[in-house]
């Protein structure tokens, strides 16, 4: 059986690092980071309103919003996860206390 450790870190690749949450209609960006295609692209038109440049919000890359591409493989594994029963406010509370 999977250690609490693992689960823990399989259910981190299904949340979206803007609003951790399950992801929802996840897109992949030019430096292969995912996001919600919601999230990712508010980002996006706020961030080109107040600087030239947009970046990753993980790693800094530039990015281009006719580069973000539909994961239908993320989106898959995200339903097969949530049909597990996990709600995704207990996850973000794990997320948001370990790492502060």
């Amino acid at each position: 059986m999977a250690s609490a450790h693992s689960l823990r870190k399989l259910l981190e690749e299904v949340v979206c690092p803007i609003c951790l949450g399950y992801f929802k209609d996840p897109v992949s960006i030019d430096c292969e980071h995912n996001f919600c295609r919601v999230c990712i692209t508010e980002h996006y038109e706020q961030r080109k309103m107040e600087t030239e440049g947009v970046f990753c919000p993980q790693c800094r890359e530039n990015i281009k919003k006719e580069n973000f591409q539909t994961n239908r493989q993320l989106a898959s594994i995200v339903e097969n996860i949530q049909q597990l029963g996990i709600k995704s406010e207990d996850l973000k509370k794990q997320i948001v206390c370990r790492q502060h």
